[in-house]
């Protein structure tokens, strides 16, 4: 008898319970904010920069170096002795077999400035070997006796041509030149006549 009735009890009272807690988490009293909360902060920066910087460069250095030295004048030691061959088409190291052919001294002057050379004349005597075969043949220039001056301008040249008149076949060749300067300077040139 005693349990029945403290069982029909209980779900009351758990009613109630659940009643109460559902009503104290719904009403909540709202908030009065009184904080007047007010930033009074009146700091000011009063720091005045004043650094001036007078660096000032006084380096008064001056290079006094003289430059003494002086270009060697240019003289026949500097010239350019060549040799070449020509056919109708101009200098040529395969010529023409059916074109006269001209044999060259020629006396380049790089320098910048004139040189004059000391000789009897441009060039003495050519010799042309054949390098497939025996034969030779000579062309002798008659120079006079008492030599004189050449000028050779700067940047130019000057060059003695002769027609060879000895026929050449076809083959491997080499001219030999002679010139006529008190140096006695030689050069060489190879071709071929085609």
């Amino acid at each position: 008898m005693n349990t029945l009735k403290n069982s029909s009890i209980l779900p009351v009272f758990i009613m109630l319970s659940a009643t109460v807690a559902c009503g104290e988490t719904t009403k909540d009293p709202p908030l009065d904010d009184a904080d007047a909360d007010t930033d009074t902060d009146t700091d000011t920066d009063t720091d005045t920069d004043t650094d001036t910087d007078t660096d000032t460069d006084t380096d008064t250095d001056t290079d006094t170096d003289t430059d003494t030295d002086t270009d060697k004048a240019c003289n026949h030691l500097d010239l350019i002795f060549s040799a070449e061959t020509r056919d109708a088409d101009g200098p040529c190291t395969e010529c023409d077999v059916a074109s006269e052919l001209q044999v060259v001294g020629r006396i380049d002057n790089p320098c910048d400035e004139d040189v004059t050379v000391l000789g009897t004349c441009i060039v003495s005597g050519w010799l042309v070997e054949h390098l497939t075969g025996s034969e030779t043949s000579t062309l002798s220039v008659l120079c006079p006796e008492a030599p004189y001056l050449w000028e050779i301008p700067a940047g130019g040249h000057i060059e003695d041509i002769e027609p060879w008149e000895t026929p050449l076949r076809a083959g491997e060749y080499q001219l030999h030149t002679s010139f006529g300067d008190i140096g006695t300077h030689d050069s060489t040139h190879r071709f071929s006549i085609r």
